[in-house]
């Protein structure tokens, strides 16, 4: 508003000096011309002064909202991308949750039916049938070791003992290997 004040003054300044300048007479069409023209003169230069200012001043405006805008949007990514950080730690504590009912879920229906299969065993072996009787204890037995096997791998994400292979089929140190010699037989052609 006050960047304005400086051209007014000028403009006013200048016409109270052309009016003070004013020949004692204005009768004729020159002497109004030698007033009008440099005060219209001047006016005109004092609005191309002023829209100059108007449009500095447009444009301030303009490049201060843009980088409330740029701010405003910035927060708005960050805080975007914050609830999205928050949300997947949301969902991942959910998968672990219901990961692990799933797994005590689970552990308890193998851990009822290999009791259950161990009592009938036993019943079994109790009732004279020793031979169905080890059979379903040693099954149960197997089940229960290889599901505490497949729980520790699934754990430690290794294996409790080393397999005599490795995965290059190489044998393990301290090994030995036989080769045996084979040639083809040949067929004997008979002269008959």
């Amino acid at each position: 508003m006050f960047k304005f004040l400086p051209g007014i003054l000028v403009i006013q300044a200048i016409t109270v000096a052309f009016v003070l300048l004013l020949p004692n007479k204005l009768d004729t069409a020159w002497a109004w011309l030698q007033i009008v023209f440099p005060v219209a003169a001047i006016g005109f230069l004092a609005s191309f002064w002023f829209d100059s200012i108007a449009t500095q001043l447009n444009r301030d405006k303009i490049s201060e909202l843009q980088n409330k805008f740029l701010e405003e949007r910035e927060k708005i990514r960050i805080n975007a991308e914050r609830s999205k950080l928050r949300l997947l730690k949301q969902n991942h504590q959910q998968v672990i949750e219901e990961t692990r009912s799933a797994h005590a879920k689970a552990n308890f229906k193998v851990g009822a039916i290999s009791t259950a299969a161990a009592g009938i065993g036993l019943i079994l072996m109790t009732t004279q049938l020793i031979a169905i009787g080890v059979t379903i204890l040693m099954t149960a037995g197997g089940v229960v070791t290889g599901y505490a096997m497949r729980a520790r791998q699934e754990k430690t994400g290794s294996l409790g003992f080393r397999l005599p292979f490795r995965k290059d089929s190489k044998l393990l140190e301290g090994q030995t290997v036989k080769r045996i010699k084979a040639s083809p037989k040949s067929k004997a052609k008979t002269n008959s």
